[in-house]
């Protein structure tokens, strides 16, 4: 049974024992006793109910009733104000929000793992790639940068960036691993035999080529020195050559490397891509062969792309799960750009609260009130009785003891 009800029973009883009490008061000083404590109840509990009935209507004529109704926007801007002051003021927010309570890295862990994320992530990001690939204009873009890409190529850039380049490369300890195997790949071929049949071939070329007459063939027949010899004795030489090179390959490096460093940086190097650059921005279209090799890759690699894209962000998200320091400082990014959100739409939580209040029509809020607070508003009623009867005669019995006293 609710409290409404039990309210409603103690008011009618309290005015059923106050009329039979009234009718023979006087006659039993319980009864007169029992009287002025029902009296005292049934003016409690209908002074209460005149109180919680005038909070959620109109009550016959009486003024200053139907509170919720006439004080509608006010109420509704107090409980705005309550809520965002009091409840869910930026300092409550942002405690909450940092607290250990609130992993945003674990939570996007938990997404990625238990909820599929990952593969949700990695399928949108391959229709999003390929829609953008399918879409872009690489024409229209080519065509908008070749100007500056011709102008990037006319300034001095290739010649001051090339011999950095090759700088870096040379210098860098991978060269020097790779200039090792190049050694030995050269003593491989100079021992296989189709090498010597190129080079005898060559001499015997060569021969002819410069002494149409056979002097010189001759010459050398009479000195005893065939080709076949003149093939050993440079295979003999090139291979002592070779055996000292890749005994001390980082001191004939050196020496490799110091020569092109002097020709890089001479003026014939320079001039030779100044001349090299000329012709290529004469004579090629760089915009068209741009976009032939792009559109080209688009068409043939565009799995390829998105399959090395599908490869990247598993990788990424893999260390993300297990690396604490990335987690770490994701949430302290997240949390911060919190901070930065709080305070910049904190005021919002107010004007939400009231709008959503005020769309209510005046019915709808006084339902609600009587929803949350109308059980406990008419327990008022039930206490406003049950005091009143005590009161009622408590000030009784003071009232007969004083005026026995006068007496």
């Amino acid at each position: 049974m609710d409290n409404k009800r039990v309210a409603e029973i103690i008011l009618i009883a309290s005015l059923v024992c106050f009329c039979v009490t009234h009718y023979f008061s006087g006659t039993n000083f319980i009864v007169d006793i029992a009287h002025a404590g029902f009296a005292a109840a049934l003016v409690g509990g209908l002074a209460d109910w005149f109180a919680i009935t005038a909070f959620f209507q109109k009550v016959f004529i009486f003024p200053h009733t139907d509170i919720i109704r006439n004080e509608r926007e006010d109420l509704i801007q107090s409980i705005a104000d309550f809520f965002t002051d009091d409840v869910l003021n930026k300092h409550n927010i942002k405690n909450k929000l940092h607290s250990d309570e609130i992993n945003p890295a674990q939570m996007l862990i938990d997404y990625l793992k238990k909820f599929h994320g990952q593969e949700k992530i990695i399928k949108v990001s391959r229709v999003v790639v390929r829609k953008f690939l399918e879409n872009l204009d690489l024409k229209t873009i080519i065509e908008k940068l070749e100007p500056d890409m011709r102008q990037f190529l006319k300034k001095d850039t290739a010649e001051v960036l090339i011999p950095k380049l090759i700088t870096k490369i040379i210098s860098s300890r991978h060269t020097v691993n790779f200039y090792r195997v190049l050694l030995n790949l050269v003593r491989a071929i100079l021992d296989r035999p189709i090498f010597g049949r190129i080079i005898l071939d060559n001499i015997t070329a060569m021969m002819e080529r410069y002494d149409s007459g056979g002097v010189l063939r001759e010459k050398v027949h009479s000195l005893a020195l065939s080709n076949e010899y003149l093939l050993s004795l440079i295979l003999e030489r090139g291979k002592d050559k070779l055996e000292m090179m890749i005994a001390a390959p980082e001191e004939s490096y050196s020496l490799i490397r110091k020569k092109v460093e002097d020709y890089i940086h001479s003026p014939s190097f320079a001039e030779l891509i100044n001349d090299r650059k000329n012709i290529l921005l004469e004579e090629t279209d760089i915009g068209g062969w741009i976009y032939n090799t792009l559109e080209k890759y688009r068409r043939s690699g565009i799995n390829e792309i998105l399959n090395n894209i599908e490869l990247l962000l598993n990788r990424l998200i893999e260390s993300f799960c297990q690396n604490k320091d990335w987690q770490r400082k994701f949430n302290e990014i997240t949390k911060k750009e919190a901070d930065k959100l709080i305070e910049a739409n904190h005021e919002q939580i107010r004007q939400k609260v009231k709008a959503a209040l005020l769309a209510k029509d005046e019915d709808e809020i006084v339902k609600m009130v009587q929803d949350s607070a109308g059980d406990s508003a008419h327990a008022i009623r039930i206490s406003g009785s049950l005091v009143g009867g005590l009161a009622g005669t408590v000030l009784y019995l003071v009232a007969m003891f004083v005026e026995g006293m006068l007496k």
